[in-house]
């Protein structure tokens, strides 16, 4: 009770504002709590971006205004320093988000210069007490500042001189020379400035000279770290319209999306984003209405049905989705022959007349499939001769039945068609040792092993069954193209995708229906995208570092590939520069 019975005769404390939505008012401390926060139930309302909905609470206790932060988000800092707890005192500055105030004591009188003394804390206390030195007459101030110089070449230059080490200058290295508040606050307020007009890298090389002098000047740090961001997001939303120009709207709404809400181009990005979707909804309905034109009336329903789920009073789409059922109509009723007036019928075929006298069952001989000669029958070698066995052998090897294939060739091992036999079962016998070896390897793990016996089975196979394959190259084929997967994975995840890129390529070869294989390109492809947006954004910099980056697309991608395509297109635009 004594504390609060002073605290009223003394005066109320004030937080002065500097600087925020109304500067120059006070507001007034209460003995009760006080909070300070975003949203309308608080005592001051600061709507800043970078202020929680409840940031601060004062209340008055032992006498003394205690400050507490109640989220451990948001800017808010006292003296240029963070803070949990604290008590205010003389010359206290608090930040919070945008706003600046200055704490007045009870009972302490400030005048209008004094108030908006630029910023110094606790630390420019003493130039406040020196304020009404300066006020006094002339006479007193020639004098006190006559025994100030006496005094201070007594005390300093003469224990410097004697002090000094031989061969030095006195002088104060860059180090150890204190930091000019003042000049650092100019800068500072220059930055702001430069942030206010949105010259993010000027305002980041400001703010990292301030931080480097003082990193805990105020709320420095958060503005270098906003700088830095809208900087990006300007690069994010560039490259964005640089994609729309190229007509890669898909690529270029991937990228505006990036731009998060709280950035100061969220709204550019939100209509770049709308300008984006409304050129592909005219694509699609372009597209829709081309469809319909060659009677794809699936296509032209399904693409003018996207249209009306983000436009439903299109008039266009509704026709052309009435139209497209109209289509499909008149498509069923005329597969099913029904003839309707828009679909002529076909032509009959006309039935040549029987001559006078023939009978019914001669009429048959007057049709034309009855007067047209039917095709021979293709056979092939005769059984029992030396190239049946021989084909039966090649037949059996490919069903997998070695067993068999081996049993035929023996039969004419000793024959007119010896020779080839006798070639073609040591060919069987070779594969199925390389077979069984090529498995025992790559069980084993030995995959460089497995490789090269694999492909020596490969050859024996051709020699065999040709190209045509059978049993034992599909499961070759499967190994092979999983050996070729694994290896690729190890280099993808090293951040290496061109090596990844040429071990899936050698399986994509052997077994172009390997699963694991499509998805190690879909992974590749993401890659790729990223690496071309990437040379895209550096060429207007570095056209030999963005040349650099589209080479490296050709080599992770397919020749058919979209974005191979592209990459290809661009170099060879920039070749032709002299």
């Amino acid at each position: 009770m004594q504390d609060e019975d002073r605290q009223e005769e003394n005066g109320t404390a004030l937080l002065f504002e500097l600087r925020g939505a109304q500067p120059g008012s006070a507001h007034p401390l209460p003995r009760g709590a006080y909070r300070i926060g975003a949203t309308d139930d608080n005592d001051l309302v600061l709507k800043d971006r970078d202020v929680q909905p409840q940031q601060l609470e004062i209340s008055f206790v032992g006498g003394q205004f205690v400050l507490r932060s109640l989220s451990s988000e948001g800017s808010v800092f006292l003296n240029g320093e963070p803070f949990e707890e604290a008590t205010l005192q003389k010359g206290d500055i608090l930040t919070v988000g945008e706003s600046m105030f200055r704490y007045v004591d009870p009972g302490e009188t400030l005048s209008q210069e004094d108030l908006w003394r630029p910023v110094g804390g606790r630390q420019g206390l003493a130039d406040q007490k020196r304020a009404p030195i300066r006020r006094v007459s002339f006479m007193v101030v020639l004098i006190l500042v006559a025994v100030g110089v006496v005094m201070l070449m007594f005390f300093t230059q003469g224990p410097q001189e004697q002090g000094t080490p031989q061969g030095t200058s006195g002088k104060l290295t860059d180090l150890e020379k204190p930091v000019d508040r003042e000049e650092l606050k100019v800068r500072y307020e220059n930055g702001k400035d430069l942030l206010a007009a949105r010259r993010w890298d000027e305002a980041i090389l400001v703010f990292e000279e301030v931080r480097r002098n003082m990193p805990n000047f105020m709320d420095v740090e958060n503005l270098y770290q906003e700088a830095l961001r809208e900087s990006q997001y300007v690069d994010i939303l560039n490259q964005g319209k640089g994609l729309v120009m190229e007509n890669e709207l898909v690529d270029a709404t991937e990228q505006v999306e990036q731009v998060p809400k709280k950035s100061v181009y969220y709204r550019e990005a939100e209509r770049l984003t709308r300008e984006i979707e409304d050129m592909i909804l005219e694509q699609r309905l372009q597209a829709a209405t081309e469809a319909l034109a060659r009677q794809d009336w699936s296509f032209a329903k399904r693409e003018a049905e996207a249209v009306l789920a983000k436009y439903p009073n299109n008039k266009d789409a509704r026709r052309i989705v009435l139209e497209a059922r109209l289509l499909q109509r008149q498509l069923a009723d005329k597969k099913s022959g029904v003839h309707t007036a828009w679909s002529p019928r076909r032509p009959a075929v006309p039935v040549r007349a029987a001559p006078p006298g023939t009978k019914q069952s001669d009429r048959a001989l007057n049709t034309p499939s009855a007067s047209q000669p039917s095709k021979p029958v293709r056979s092939g070698p005769k059984k029992g001769t030396p190239a049946w066995y021989i084909q039966n052998a090649i037949n059996a090897y490919r069903r997998g039945d070695t067993e068999k294939s081996l049993t035929s060739l023996e039969k004419v091992k000793n024959g007119s068609g010896g020779d080839k036999a006798r070639t073609l079962a040591e060919d069987v016998q070779s594969a199925m040792t390389y077979f069984e070896q090529a498995k025992t390897l790559q069980q084993e793990g030995r995959l460089s092993e497995a490789l090269e016996v694999w492909n020596r089975f490969l050859e024996s196979d051709r020699n065999i069954a040709g190209t045509r394959g059978g049993t034992y190259f599909s499961q070759a084929s499967a190994s092979l193209s999983r050996i070729y997967y694994d290896r690729g994975r190890r280099e993808f995840d090293r951040g290496n995708p061109i090596g990844a890129a040429l071990f899936w390529k050698m399986g994509r070869k052997i077994n172009p229906k390997d699963k694991s294989l499509k998805q190690g390109f879909d992974q590749l492809d993401e890659v790729a995208r990223k690496i071309y947006r990437e040379g895209y954004s550096l060429q207007e910099i570095n056209i030999d570092q963005a040349i650099e980056k589209w080479n490296e697309v050709l080599m992770i991608l397919l020749p058919g590939h979209e974005y191979y395509k592209k990459a290809k297109k661009r170099i060879d635009r920039y070749a032709e520069r002299p």
